[in-house]
This record gives structure tokens, C-alpha cells and sequence, in this order.
């Protein structure tokens, strides 16, 4: 497999019994002040999206939808600054929570502000161990091109357990557009679910 830019794999493989709760990690920095004493902001935005095993979407977790119903997909809240010393949005899965029909899980960064993620500065991310912050995955979001969305690992549900593989594939509007739709639309059917 060859190297994608901006990406750093593990330095080991990943046995899939040894991943059970698993956070990704994105940051960045301020822009500072320009010539004129303005400051456009930078807001990016950490995504988790659940695949059943035909690929389709069945579920997202991003600033506007922070947890999944069972819980087992958490994100801790939108940052619009990247100011915080460690990482500015996080997302925690419970592996062994996960509801059956999810066979995959894709992790994703987007500019909500509009800029180029390659103009982002200090622009990275990363998928760790919850519990040991081990890295499996580090990918420097400056590095990957001139989009303003990018999916950065895929995790994949076998016979042995969760596999984990990086993915630096370009994300373009519409399927964010699409994402969020079926977010809200999934939310939707939740509510006005028959109780019982």
C-alpha cells in the first residue's frame, strides 16, 4: 500500500481484539491577527459516520449531533477557536457498544468555516486508544490537499474483532450536505418512535 500524504501510520499493527474504546483526536491553532488587525476564524469539525455492512450510512455523530442514541459514539462539543493546549474535539467509541447492524465506522474532518484544510495551521488529527492514548493514527490535515473535508480512518467490524485502517479520501460539499440530512432525519424517526 503506498504512503498517502500527510499521513503517519501506526508504527505496528493493530490487533482487532485489542481495540475496544477508541478516541480521535483533531486540532489545530488560531489564526493569528493579519496586517490589519483582523482575525478570520478557523472552525473544524471532528465526524464519525456508521456504516452497516452494505456500506450505507446509518448513523453520524459531529458538532451538531454529539452522541449517537446508545451512547456508544460521543463527541465532546463544538471548539470555533483552536485554542486548547490538547486537542480542540474529540470523539470517544465504545466498540463493544456499538449496535450489530454498524460493520464500519469512518472518521472525518471538515472545515465549517470554508477554509482549505491544507490553510488550516497546525491542522492534525488522530485515532488513539481511549484508555493508554497509544496513536494508531496521525494524520497532518495540512499535508492532504486543498479540501475542505477529508476522511481519515476507516474501522471495520470481522470475525476478530475491530480493524483499523488510515483513509485520507477528499469529502466534497453534497456529502456532508447529505450527512447532516440523514443525521437529522435519523434523529427524526427516534422521536417519534412508538413507545414501548
Amino acid at each position: 500500500m503506498r504512503d498517502e500524504p500527510g499521513l503517519e501510520p501506526a508504527s505496528a499493527p493493530v490487533p482487532g481484539d485489542d481495540l475496544k474504546e477508541v478516541v480521535m483526536g483533531l486540532n489545530w491553532d488560531p489564526r493569528q491577527p493579519d496586517t490589519a488587525g483582523g482575525t478570520e476564524p478557523i472552525d473544524l469539525n471532528a465526524l464519525c459516520l456508521a456504516l452497516d455492512g452494505e456500506g450505507r450510512m446509518i448513523d453520524a455523530v459531529y458538532p451538531g449531533r454529539t452522541r449517537n442514541a446508545n451512547g456508544s459514539i460521543v463527541h465532546t462539543g463544538d471548539s470555533a477557536t483552536g485554542a486548547s493546549v490538547w486537542d480542540d474535539e474529540r470523539i470517544f467509541v465504545f466498540l463493544d457498544a456499538l449496535p450489530p447492524s454498524v460493520s464500519a465506522l469512518e472518521f472525518a474532518v471538515s472545515s465549517a468555516t470554508g477554509q482549505p484544510l491544507a490553510e488550516v495551521p497546525g491542522a492534525c488529527c488522530h485515532i488513539s486508544d481511549r484508555v493508554s492514548e497509544q496513536e494508531w493514527i496521525r494524520v497532518d490535515l495540512t499535508a492532504v490537499g486543498p479540501h475542505r473535508a477529508c476522511r481519515v480512518a476507516t474501522l471495520r467490524r470481522g470475525s476478530h474483532g475491530w480493524r483499523i485502517a488510515p483513509d485520507t479520501t477528499p469529502m466534497d460539499d453534497q456529502r456532508l450536505a447529505a450527512l447532516e440530512y440523514a443525521a437529522a432525519m435519523t434523529d427524526r424517526a427516534i422521536d417519534n418512535r412508538p413507545p414501548g
